[in-house]
């Protein structure tokens, strides 16, 4: 990837590969979305859906209509390679991370005033 992942772009690729189903419709993503209370608008996560895609990141497949009336084919996103070692090294450059709680008076005046900042 040439760019750095947003945050939702990150959270649609970990919805996507654990859907049980091996797919996630778009509007599947945005229902796993609001259930980890993150608010996403329709054109935000179809627009990571496509970047990802774009990045090879994801495919899609159609399924076919449904029987039901008005029923329309469902496009299914589903991770590639690139999108499971993308995860991967995300998840290497997370536990490189420290932690908040890690450092006594993190985000405190005490933390500011060491680093310089009052």
């Amino acid at each position: 990837m040439e760019r750095p992942i947003s945050s939702l772009e990150e959270l649609v690729l970990r919805i996507v590969v654990n859907v049980p189903n091996g797919g996630a419709s778009g509007a599947e993503v945005m229902a796993r979305l609001s259930q980890v209370g993150r608010k996403a608008y329709p054109n935000s996560v179809y627009g990571a859906l496509q970047r990802l895609e774009k990045e090879d990141c994801l495919f899609t497949m159609t399924q076919p209509p449904r029987g039901t009336r008005g029923g329309r084919a469902r496009v299914m996103y589903m991770i590639t390679e690139n999108g499971y070692e993308l995860l991967h090294q995300l998840e290497e450059v997370r536990k490189k991370l420290p932690l908040p709680n890690e450092y006594p008076g993190y985000g405190t005046k005490a933390l500011a005033s060491e680093v310089g900042f009052l």
